[in-house]
C-alpha cells in the first residue's frame, strides 16, 4: 500500500523534473505522502503540471492493475491481489482528485484560478472562500436533511455524513487562512527546507 502512495507522489518528482525543478522532497507513509520541489511557488502553469503529475501516476497505476487482474484467470490468488490494489489505489486516486485544499484537486483549482486571475494572493483568497462557503453548505444541507429524513434512519444517516465531511473544508480555510499571513513572496523562499520545518509554519 505505501507502494501506491510511493508512486503516486513520484509522479509529482516527475512532473517536477520535467519542468526542471532544482531540488525536491518526498515523503511517503502509510496515511499518504508529500512532494516539495524548489519552484512550486514561482507560478501557476509549473505548479499546475507538478500537481497534476501525481494523479497521472495513480490512473496509469489504475490502468495497469486493472489490465493484469483482468488477464489473469479469476480464482487465484495473485488476480484477487490484483483486485484488491485496484480498488485501493482508485481510493487515494478519487478523494485526492476533490476540489478542497490540501487534495491535488484543490491544489489544481487553485492553479487553475491563479493562471486566470494573474494574482497569487487573489486566486488564495478565493480558494479560502470557497472552501468556507462549501463547508458550511455542507454543513446546513447535511443537517437539513437529517432532520427531514429523521423517520428514515438509513437516509437519515447519509444526510448526517455530510454534514460531518462539511467540517473539512472549514479546517482546510482555516489552514489556509494561516497560510496567507505568510504572502507569496515568502511562499517562494520555502525551497529546500524540510517537511518538518515546513509543517512547522502552522
Amino acid at each position: 500500500l505505501v507502494l501506491l502512495v510511493a508512486i503516486h507522489e513520484a509522479g509529482h518528482v516527475i512532473a517536477a523534473r520535467r519542468q526542471g525543478a532544482g531540488s525536491h522532497i518526498l515523503s511517503v507513509s502509510v496515511f499518504g505522502g508529500w512532494a516539495f520541489s524548489s519552484f512550486e511557488k514561482e507560478d501557476a502553469r509549473r505548479l499546475l503540471h507538478n500537481i497534476a503529475g501525481g494523479p497521472i501516476a495513480s490512473l496509469l497505476t489504475c490502468l495497469g492493475l486493472g489490465a493484469l487482474a483482468a488477464w489473469l484467470p479469476p480464482g487465484i490468488v495473485p488476480t484477487a491481489v490484483f483486485r484488491f490494489l485496484l480498488a485501493w489505489n482508485t481510493m487515494i486516486l478519487l478523494p485526492n482528485l476533490l476540489p478542497f485544499w490540501p487534495f491535488d484537486g484543490g491544489w489544481i483549482a487553485f492553479c487553475l484560478r491563479w493562471a486566470r486571475s494573474k494574482s497569487f494572493e487573489q486566486a488564495w483568497t478565493d480558494m479560502y472562500f470557497f472552501h468556507r462557503f462549501a463547508g458550511a453548505l455542507s454543513i446546513v444541507s447535511g443537517l437539513g436533511g437529517t432532520v427531514m429524513f429523521v423517520s428514515t434512519p438509513e437516509i437519515a444517516f447519509y444526510w448526517f455524513l455530510l454534514a460531518l465531511m462539511g467540517f473539512f473544508p472549514i479546517y482546510s480555510a482555516k489552514r489556509m487562512h494561516q497560510r496567507m499571513a505568510l504572502g507569496e513572496s515568502t511562499f517562494k523562499q520555502l525551497a529546500g527546507i524540510s517537511v518538518a520545518e515546513y509543517a512547522a509554519l502552522d
